[in-house]
């Protein structure tokens, strides 16, 4: 299949653009799997809403086998943080779940760098498009600075609908002086 060299969004031929890489410039998301297929999508939705953190150990797999593959084992990983309504809900962070199975288990170095500043209450599923970028302006910030600017950093996030959390949290890190940035999700809604 052919697919966008930024986002990896799939392409009729690559004739043709991407165009959420043509709205979202500057940040580029790698996702490894279709949420589509109902598969893929009842494995995801059993970890975040039922609570089977089992799989926080195949996704950190994954994960690791892609950064591995594709050279990228020195980056400092950057879970996105859950919002506070999500996480009274579930009573856990799944993405810090993940990012503590590849810290421990894969030896990458995880840092916290960015924080919910809990602008909306509102969860970014239950928003339509104009709403998702609205809330994602000023949703993240930079919790502390402690890595080296120069270090590569990759925001990791489960899924990736319209990529607005993503290029959120990649601006808010560009601000803080941070230049070599990409997201890694697991599913893409493509």
């Amino acid at each position: 299949m052919v697919r966008c060299k930024v986002c990896s969004y799939p392409l009729l031929d690559y004739v043709y653009s991407c165009k959420r890489c043509k709205e979202l410039p500057g940040i580029r998301i790698v996702s490894l799997f279709d949420y589509r297929n109902a598969k893929i999508r009842h494995i995801l939705e059993s970890y975040k809403f039922r609570g089977m953190k089992k799989y926080s150990r195949l996704f950190a797999f994954i994960l690791s086998d892609y950064l591995k593959k594709n050279g990228l084992s020195d980056s400092v990983l950057v879970p996105v943080p859950c919002s506070s309504t999500s996480f009274k809900r579930r009573g856990w962070d799944h993405m810090r779940e993940i990012a503590g199975v590849l810290e421990r288990r894969y030896g990458f170095r995880v840092c916290e760098l960015l924080k919910n500043r809990e602008v909306s209450s509102e969860e970014q599923k239950f928003l339509g498009l104009e709403s998702r970028i609205k809330s994602s302006e000023s949703r993240f910030a930079v919790k502390e600075k402690s890595v080296d600017c120069g270090q590569r950093i990759i925001i990791l996030d489960d899924i990736c609908t319209t990529g607005m959390t993503l290029k959120s949290c990649s601006t808010v890190l560009e601000e803080a002086g941070y230049r070599k940035i990409m997201a890694l999700t697991v599913f893409a809604e493509l």
